[in-house]
C-alpha cells in the first residue's frame, strides 16, 4: 500500500515539470519564429525599397543610340536604332525558342523563376571544374538583371534579381518572358534583341531565321563579343555546332538536322566606322558596356580613352609593313596596342584588314609569348635576390620533368651555347638555357604568382616548359604586364571608358581610376627596367631604339617561329606589337628582333608625344564577384 501511494507520489510531482519544459520549448520556437519573421520583414523591404515598377519597365520599349568619342571629344562611331522590331510570341520562329532554351535554360517551362535543380548541378559541376563553367541562372532571372538591375554584383543585387525573376513569374506568362528576353538581350555589335541581331548578321528579319541561325544567335548568349560571327565566323560556328547538339538531345530537331545543317552566309555591314579606319577598338567598347550601365531607353554618349593621332598612327604602321609580313615572313596578320603606363588604351589595332575579318587578335586572341615571357622569370628572380651581375653559364642542360616521363633539353632559338654570361646579358640576348635555369631556381610558382600579380588572368600551367613561353595569353594582358613597370611598380589596369553620359547628360558611369597600389618594389622595378634598357642599347631588340628617346623593352619569338612580338615602353606610352597567322602554322623565320621591333620603331618614333587621360572620378572600384555570383550566375 505504501509502494503504491509513492507511485502516485511520484506521478503528481513529474506532470507539472513536464508542462513547464514544454512551454519552455513552445517559447523558444515562438521566439526563434518571430525573429525570424522579422528579420525576414526588414529584409525584404530593404530589398524593395529601391525596385522599379515590373510592369512599367517590361513595357518600356528602349531605342537608343550610341556615340563613342576619343579621348579629345573626337567622334569616333556611332551606332544607330540597332534595337530591330518588337517580335510577339507567335512571330519568333519555334526553332529560335527552342535553340535558347537548350543552350541557358533547360527547364524553363517548368520553373517558377528560380531552378533550384539547375542551381545544384551548377554548383557541383564548377566544383568538379575548379572553375566556373556553368550558370545556374534561369531566363527569368537574366531579364530581371537586364531591364531592370544595374551590373553591380553584390548579394544585395543577386536578392533583388530572385525577387524581381519570382515577381515577373507571378505577372507574366512563360510565352511573355521570353518574349521580353529575346526582344532585349544583348546580341553583339551593339544589337539588342534578335531581330537586330538577325538583320545584322544575316540580312533578314528575326521572323525569317532558320535552324542554324537560331543556333548561332543563342550562342551569342553565352560570351557576345567572343562568339560574334562578324568577329570569328569559325567560333560562332563551333559554338552553334554545341547548341544543335543541345537542341536535338533535348529532341528539338532531328539528327539529320544537327549533324548536316549547312552553316548560314554572315553578312558584312559597314557599321559605326566612323573616324576609324580599322574600328576594332569600337568593337571593344561596345563589348564593355553590358558590364557598366544597364539597359536605358536614352541615347548614350561614351567617351574613351582612345587618342586619335595615335590610332592613325598605328593604323598607319602596321599597313605598311603587312605586305612585308605576308610576302617575306609568311604571317597574314598583325596586331597592335597602346596604353599609358596607367593603362589606359590610347589605340588599338585587332588585325591588318577589319573589312575582311573583325577578329580582335589584340584583345581576344591568345597566343604563346615565347621568349617574351622571360619578362616574368627575371622579374620573379629579381624579387628573390637575383642581381644584374649574377653569373651564369650558357650550356647544354636536361630537366626532369616528373615521374615516367623523358627528361627536357631547352636549346636556343640558334642552338649555340655562349659560355660564361652576366643575369643582365642572358636578358638582353634572350638566352633560353639559363631563363631556363633561373625559373627552376626561384620556383615555377613563383613565377605563375607574379603572372596573376601583372593582371594575366589567362592559365598558366605549372611546367617547367613555361620558361620559354608555352602559355598562352592575350596582347592585351602582355601589354597591361609591361606597363606597371612602365609605371614605376605601380598598379596597372587596362580601361578604354572614362565616363557614359545619357541624352541629358546625367552620368551613368564613370571610371573609378586605378588604385595607388605598388604592386611591385620600386628597387625591384628599377632593376627590371635596367634588364629592358640593355635589351635595346645591347641585345635582340636593338632595332626598336630612337635616337635621343629611352626605350625599354623585350622581343618574343616562339619556337619554330609560330609567333613574334615586341613589347615595351618610352616614358610616356606602352605599345605591344604581335605578328603571325590565325591557324598558327609557323612563319619563316619571323622573330620579335625583326619585324616587330620595327613596327615598334616607327610608331613610337612617329607619334611623339600623347596626352595624358585625365580621370576625375572619386568613386570606388566595383566590388569582386561573390560565391553567389559564381554559383548563380
Amino acid at each position: 500500500m505504501a509502494l503504491k501511494n509513492k507511485k502516485k507520489s511520484l506521478k503528481k510531482t513529474r506532470k507539472p515539470k513536464l508542462r513547464i519544459k514544454l512551454k519552455s520549448i513552445i517559447f523558444s520556437l515562438f521566439s526563434i519564429i518571430l525573429f525570424f519573421a522579422i528579420s525576414s520583414f526588414l529584409l525584404l523591404s530593404y530589398l524593395l525599397k529601391d525596385l522599379p515598377d515590373i510592369e512599367e519597365m517590361a513595357d518600356r520599349d528602349v531605342r537608343p543610340q550610341i556615340t563613342i568619342y576619343d579621348s579629345e571629344g573626337v567622334v569616333l562611331a556611332k551606332y544607330g536604332d540597332f534595337r530591330g522590331e518588337r517580335l510577339t510570341y507567335s512571330n519568333i520562329p519555334i526553332y529560335m525558342i527552342q535553340a535558347v532554351i537548350a543552350a541557358e535554360d533547360r527547364r524553363f517551362f517548368e520553373h517558377m523563376g528560380i531552378d533550384l535543380i539547375g542551381i545544384i548541378r551548377a554548383y557541383f559541376v564548377n566544383l568538379k571544374a575548379g572553375r566556373v563553367v556553368q550558370g545556374g541562372s534561369t531566363i527569368t532571372q537574366q531579364l530581371a538583371k537586364i531591364i531592370y538591375l544595374s551590373p553591380e554584383r553584390t548579394f544585395k543585387r543577386k536578392l533583388q534579381e530572385i525577387i524581381i525573376a519570382l515577381e515577373l513569374e507571378r505577372k507574366f506568362s512563360k510565352e511573355q518572358i521570353i518574349s521580353l528576353y529575346l526582344n532585349r538581350v544583348y546580341l553583339g555589335k551593339g544589337n539588342y534583341g534578335i531581330d537586330a541581331a538577325s538583320k545584322y548578321y544575316f540580312g533578314k528579319s528575326g521572323t525569317d531565321l532558320g535552324i542554324f541561325e537560331s543556333a548561332i544567335i543563342a550562342g551569342l548568349l553565352k560570351a557576345p563579343s567572343r562568339y560574334s560571327p562578324s568577329n570569328n565566323p569559325a567560333l560562332a560556328i563551333g559554338r552553334a555546332r554545341q547548341v544543335l547538339e543541345q537542341m536535338y538531345n533535348e529532341g528539338y530537331i532531328t539528327e539529320e538536322q544537327y549533324k548536316y545543317g549547312s552553316p548560314p552566309t554572315i553578312i558584312e555591314r559597314g557599321v559605326g566606322r566612323g573616324a576609324l579606319k580599322n574600328p576594332y577598338f569600337a568593337d571593344y567598347i561596345l563589348s564593355e558596356i553590358p558590364d557598366l550601365v544597364q539597359n536605358t531607353n536614352q541615347d548614350l554618349n561614351i567617351y574613351t580613352t582612345l587618342n586619335i593621332k595615335a590610332q592613325e598612327a598605328l593604323e598607319e604602321v602596321i599597313e605598311k609593313y603587312a605586305t612585308q609580313a605576308k610576302n617575306k615572313y609568311n604571317a597574314d596578320q598583325m596586331a597592335g596596342l597602346v596604353m599609358e603606363p596607367n593603362g589606359a588604351i590610347k589605340a588599338m589595332v585587332g588585325g591588318v584588314s577589319y573589312h575582311k575579318s573583325q577578329f580582335n587578335r589584340a584583345v581576344t586572341a591568345k597566343r604563346q609569348p615565347g621568349s617574351a615571357f622571360k619578362f616574368f622569370i627575371y622579374l620573379a628572380a629579381l624579387e628573390n635576390g637575383l642581381e644584374l651581375n649574377d653569373q651564369f653559364v650558357d650550356e647544354p642542360i636536361s630537366i626532369k620533368q616528373g615521374r615516367g616521363m623523358p627528361l627536357w633539353s631547352p636549346r636556343n632559338i640558334d642552338r649555340k651555347y655562349r659560355g660564361e654570361m652576366t643575369a643582365e646579358d642572358a636578358f638582353a640576348r634572350s638566352i633560353n638555357t639559363i631563363a631556363v635555369k633561373i625559373s627552376e631556381s626561384v620556383g615555377i610558382d613563383k613565377v605563375v604568382e607574379i603572372t596573376k600579380r601583372l593582371g594575366i588572368m589567362s592559365n598558366i600551367p605549372r611546367f617547367s616548359s613555361i620558361a620559354l613561353g608555352t602559355a598562352e595569353m592575350s596582347l592585351l594582358e602582355m601589354t597591361q604586364s609591361f606597363a606597371h613597370i612602365a609605371n614605376y611598380g605601380r598598379k596597372a589596369q587596362a580601361f578604354g571608358v572614362i565616363k557614359i553620359t545619357d541624352s541629358n547628360g546625367g552620368v551613368l558611369y564613370e571610371f573609378p581610376g586605378v588604385e595607388p597600389e605598388q604592386v611591385i618594389d620600386p628597387e625591384v622595378s628599377e632593376k627590371m627596367r635596367d634588364l629592358l634598357r640593355s635589351v635595346i642599347l645591347s641585345g635582340s631588340g636593338k632595332r626598336a631604339a630612337i635616337p635621343g628617346v629611352e626605350v625599354f623593352g623585350k622581343t618574343g619569338t616562339t619556337q619554330e617561329h609560330h609567333d613574334a612580338w615586341f613589347i615595351g615602353f618610352t616614358d610616356d606610352i606602352v605599345t605591344g606589337i604581335w605578328i603571325g597567322n590565325d591557324n598558327s602554322s609557323p612563319t619563316s623565320n619571323l622573330g620579335g628582333a625583326g619585324l616587330p621591333a620595327l613596327v615598334f620603331h616607327d610608331f613610337n618614333q612617329n607619334v611623339g608625344h600623347i596626352e595624358k587621360t585625365e580621370i576625375t572620378n572619386d568613386s570606388t572600384p566595383w566590388q569582386n564577384q561573390s560565391i553567389f555570383d559564381l554559383i548563380l550566375r
